[in-house]
């Protein structure tokens, strides 16, 4: 008999133990439903929620009701402009008239909604720098050959500024032939914001001093014309020097702008060297070392620091500039 009450009570016991389990387990199932309930909306699941999704990438066109922007895999996507959309950059709000063909942005559209913007963050632009040789030049436009062989053409308009290094210069200083370093804005990549004229030297040996003309014979039997006018600085040996001090059979190194042809150069500064023992043997070459600016970006930026680079071709896109060229400056 009082076997039979104590099983009789360890199943009560079981039960009771069995129904709590139970009870806890429905508890944490519904904890469990609550908390994906008030997260779900933001990544997705469950109903109802107008959750938020971003996209992002360059405008390929606008209107006043509609965005295309192509993504970074190539794929072009139209979503649709109302009066309720935000425009903002950075953390400024804007009109919808600052958004442009070529910004990059990121638009954010709803759940119950995947076409239609509902923000619309515009990335602020950046500078890009871009070397390479002119290969073409007007008072509109210039067309420059980088180091990979691809020709590029940038518009010129009144607000394009020219600059020889630190010097400011007119627009008539960039001839064919230069080598240039073009910025322009992420936001209008083929529009040139500045021109940096890059400077060229020419190295060899004197053979003949004319007027305010020498000409010189490199280490490769080119030879090459060196125009000097009142602005032009002489050095010898580290000391100033003259026009007077250049001779037939000495070896120059003259700085400054490619003139009327690509073997005249516009002297800005030369340096008087030692009597050469052979005709332009090695000392120098006609298109010697021309400054070179190495890109960062990315633009973006983006650095100017770089190395000499030999010859007077134009760096690449990417490589920043190269030899320099100008008109005559007397």
């Amino acid at each position: 008999m009082n076997k039979i009450k104590t099983k009789t009570v360890g199943r009560v016991t079981a039960a009771a133990a069995l129904s709590l389990g139970l009870a806890a387990s429905a508890v944490s199932v519904a904890s469990a439903s609550t908390h994906g309930s008030r997260h779900g909306g933001r990544h997705g699941f469950a109903d109802g929620t107008n959750w938020t999704k971003g996209f992002g990438g360059v405008v390929t066109a606008v209107t006043a009701t509609s965005v295309t922007v192509t993504g970074r895999h190539g794929t072009s996507s139209a979503f649709v402009i109302t009066p309720t959309t935000t425009f903002a950059e950075g953390s400024t709000t804007v009109l919808p008239a600052a958004l442009v063909v070529g910004d990059r942005i990121e638009i954010q559209v709803s759940s119950s909604a995947t076409t239609t913007a509902t923000s619309i963050g515009i990335r602020p632009a950046w500078s890009i720098r871009l070397g390479g040789l002119v290969t073409a030049v007007t008072a509109t436009s210039v067309t420059v050959i980088g180091r990979h062989g691809t020709s590029s053409t940038f518009v010129i308009t009144p607000t394009t500024t020219f600059s020889e290094g630190s010097t400011t210069v007119l627009p008539a200083v960039l001839v064919v032939g230069s080598s240039v370093d073009i910025q322009v804005s992420s936001s209008a990549i083929t529009t040139a914001t500045s021109i940096d004229i890059d400077l060229t030297r020419f190295g060899g040996e004197v053979t003949v001093v004319s007027g305010d003309t020498i000409t010189i014979l490199g280490h490769d039997g080119v030879s090459s014309t060196i125009l000097v006018g009142t602005t032009t600085t002489f050095s010898k040996g580290g000391a100033t020097a003259a026009l007077t001090d250049v001779a037939a059979g000495l070896y120059v190194s003259a700085q400054g702008v490619i003139g009327a042809t690509p073997t005249t150069l516009d002297a800005s500064s030369v340096t008087i060297g030692g009597q050469c023992h052979s005709s332009g043997a090695s000392q120098g070459a006609n298109h010697s070392d021309s400054n070179s600016r190495s890109e960062g970006n990315d633009q973006g930026s983006q650095g100017n620091q770089g190395s000499h680079s030999q010859g007077s071709h134009g760096r690449g896109f990417a490589g920043r500039g190269s030899s320099h060229h100008g008109n005559s400056r007397r």
